[in-house]
């Protein structure tokens, strides 16, 4: 990464300073027969821009439920907990089991299923936290670099 990485967005950064343009013309200034390599730079960002959007979910979702009394990973007493769910505390120091933050997470927020070939069904609070998500990505960059440099 620091090896490769670093030169290369710096390289990067240099020629979109120099033509001032976008990824795609820029490197098609640069050297025709490499115009590819602005799209997939173009489809890069958005595959990590994507992945990062997922990160904010759950974000978000764990801001809205931190607002419920008693918090929904503090004990075993909701309907998503399992058998395997258990309350750490001084009196069971060598059972075994998992936290009730472990199975919210892993239940409630990713609905996780028995094997990675099921699919589950769609989780809509996590959908429209996405939506929201996206919106407020959409609304900080609508205007462009100009704008937020002000």
């Amino acid at each position: 990464m620091a090896i490769l990485g670093i030169p290369l967005v710096a390289l990067e950064f240099a020629i979109g300073q120099y033509w001032q343009k976008g990824p795609t013309v820029a490197i098609m200034h640069l050297c025709p027969l490499l115009s590819g390599i602005g799209f997939c730079m173009i489809a890069i960002s958005f595959l990590v821009s994507v992945y990062n959007i997922s990160f904010l979910v759950w974000i978000f979702y764990f801001l809205f439920h931190s607002f419920s009394n008693p918090l929904p990973w503090q004990n075993c007493n909701n309907i998503w907990n399992t058998q395997d769910c258990l309350e750490l505390n001084a009196s069971h120091v060598n059972v075994t089991g998992t936290s009730p933050s472990e199975e919210f997470f892993n239940v409630r927020v990713l609905n996780m299923t028995s094997t990675p070939g099921e699919i589950g069904a769609l989780k809509w609070d996590l959908a429209l936290i996405m939506l929201l998500s996206w919106v407020l990505v959409y609304f900080c960059c609508f205007k462009g670099v100009k704008w937020t440099g002000k």
